[in-house]
């Protein structure tokens, strides 16, 4: 239990959330979200669990107790759209993790034509087809967020990986795009080991 009277565990809550590091340094003091906005988590790797666990911890926080958590996550293959639901779910509970799961498909926003000619004239990337592709992954990626994420209070979202192959300015400008008129966003990228246990 996290809520109290401020006698019993709810002071101890907060000074469990107290003690995380201030990843939400950055976030203005006077941000106040609809008290109906959600801390969204994109589940678009199994990265251990970190990404949850953090937006779960920053939850216990004061601030951003009364905002649920909701977990999106997009399926490779819009078939088993119902298999992640039932699959995310079942851990949620496994780990006593009070979330909304919601499998966005990738239908639900539509990428443009000019989509990438925009984006190549915007940013002075690296231009080949494996850039190309890479880009618009993550176009049509901040595309789904917005639509789903635009009036969250807070969005946690895995970090896309600085591969070696990438270079420097396409990276940071896929960054850019993914956070464009989103509530603070929270990149988080996990080492892959599993930070979440549960006893049975």
């Amino acid at each position: 239990r996290h809520e109290g009277d401020g006698d019993g565990d709810g002071d101890r809550g907060d000074r469990e959330g107290d003690a995380l590091p201030s990843v939400l340094s950055g976030v203005d003091a006077g941000y106040e979200p609809a008290a109906d906005a959600t801390i969204d988590v994109w589940w678009l790797v199994d990265d251990g669990g970190f990404t949850l666990l953090l937006a779960f911890l920053i939850q216990q926080k004061k601030r951003w107790r009364r905002h649920k958590l909701r977990v999106l996550t997009i399926p490779s293959n819009p078939m088993r759209a119902h298999h992640e639901d039932v699959m995310l779910t079942k851990m949620l509970k496994q780990f006593r993790i009070k979330a909304d799961v919601e499998v966005v498909t990738p239908d639900e926003a539509e990428l443009t034509d000019d989509a990438l000619g925009t984006f190549k004239r915007n940013y002075p990337v690296r231009i080949d087809d494996a850039q190309d592709a890479r880009t618009k992954r993550y176009l049509h990626l901040s595309l789904l967020m917005r639509a789903k994420s635009a009036d969250a209070a807070l969005a946690f979202v895995t970090l896309p990986f600085p591969r070696a192959n990438i270079d420097a300015v396409s990276w940071l400008a896929w960054l850019d795009i993914l956070t464009y008129r989103m509530p603070p966003v929270v990149f988080v990228r996990g080492a892959g080991e599993n930070v979440l246990t549960f006893y049975i």
